[in-house]
């Protein structure tokens, strides 16, 4: 492994989660085994099925995903890179497929947990994942390099709204890989932020109404 340095990024206190929050502890690779000194964000998404009572066109579907965001921050070196990142909610936290905005769920079920993280493309970046000039020159034109992992459902299965909306899982596990921005091998790990575009609401102000009554 070549060793160029760790993520150096805003050091937040601690390893252990309390259970108003979430720390995102685990290992962070690129695929050429490198580890690099540069800043890295990061967004855990939770995808999953509910009855959903606001008034969103796609209610229907029963399907919400729930999203969080933090930096990685580096706890070890030497030949991996371990990190812990403190998440919060998003604004919004939870929405329908189509981008519209929910509070009133029940039944929830997270079927998937997945984090996505994104790296400047700096020459040490781009030279950690790739393997060619070729790479090379288009990751340096890239946007980002990205990298995924997956974390376990258990803590998720008796999560409610309120879980949700604040974001408090304790602590949680992932592997993060950076890939090769031009492997059509790791397309699965290679990802674009999804905009974010309010659906319309097919009765706005008796959801609201409902809201302020909870």
């Amino acid at each position: 492994m070549r060793l160029h340095g760790l993520f150096l990024v805003a050091a937040v206190g601690g390893t252990a989660a309390a259970d108003s929050e979430t720390a995102l502890t685990g290992a962070a690779t690129f695929s050429n085994g490198d580890v690099v000194d540069q800043p890295a964000d990061l967004e855990l998404d939770l995808a999953g099925t509910a009855e959903i009572r606001d008034g969103c066109a796609d209610v229907d579907e029963r399907r919400f995903v729930a999203s969080y965001r933090g930096r990685l921050v580096p706890t070890q070196g030497g030949d991996r890179l371990t990190f812990v990142a403190m998440l919060t909610p998003t604004t919004p936290t939870i929405e329908t497929p189509s981008g519209c905005e929910v509070h009133e769920l029940d039944g929830i079920e997270v079927t998937e947990a997945t984090v996505r993280a994104w790296t400047d493309p700096t020459v040490a970046a781009c030279t950690a994942v790739c393997r060619d000039a070729a790479c090379l020159a288009s990751c340096a034109k890239s946007d980002a390099i990205r990298g995924r992992g997956t974390v376990n459902l258990a803590p998720f299965v008796r999560a409610d709204v309120d879980d949700l909306e604040t974001g408090a899982f304790g602590a949680l596990w992932t592997t993060i890989v950076f890939a090769d921005p031009t492997d059509t091998a790791a397309a699965a790990i290679v990802w674009t932020v999804r905009e974010r575009s309010p659906a319309p609401r097919i009765d706005s102000a008796r959801a609201s109404q409902r809201r302020a009554r909870r």
